[in-house]
Formats: structure tokens, C-alpha cells, sequence
């Protein structure tokens, strides 16, 4: 799977929407991932998605406090 195919539009809502949610501490939202998704099931494929929405989370973020 190709790393820009990875954070499905889908995915990066959720994991905005868990987040937001304060449900869970994002480092352990791999179980969230995984039933939310089922094609997702296996541990790595779900770490891989919420890898890359962490480093575009973080990349928003620090886009943000730049233009403040």
C-alpha cells in the first residue's frame, strides 16, 4: 500500500473525531482503529493509519501555531 493511500479521508475523520472525543490517548487508539475498520484487523495495518494521522495531525498542528 502506498504511504499517501494509507490515511483514507475516513480514517484521518475518525481518528479527528476520537480525538476530539478524549476517549482514549491517541498512542492507544490501535484497538479503535481496528474495530471501527475491519479491513484494518490486523495490528499493523491499523498502526500504520494511525502513524500517518499522527504525523499529519502533527503537521496541522505546527502549520497552525505558525500562522497565528
Amino acid at each position: 500500500m502506498a504511504k499517501q493511500s494509507v490515511l483514507k479521508s475516513e480514517y484521518k475523520e475518525f481518528l479527528d473525531e476520537l480525538r476530539q472525543s478524549g476517549v482514549t490517548n491517541m498512542f492507544l487508539a490501535t484497538p479503535y482503529v481496528q474495530e471501527k475498520f475491519p479491513e484494518l484487523a490486523s495490528v499493523t495495518s491499523a498502526r500504520q493509519v494511525l502513524i500517518a494521522w499522527m504525523k499529519q495531525f502533527d503537521c496541522r498542528q505546527r502549520s497552525d501555531s505558525t500562522n497565528e
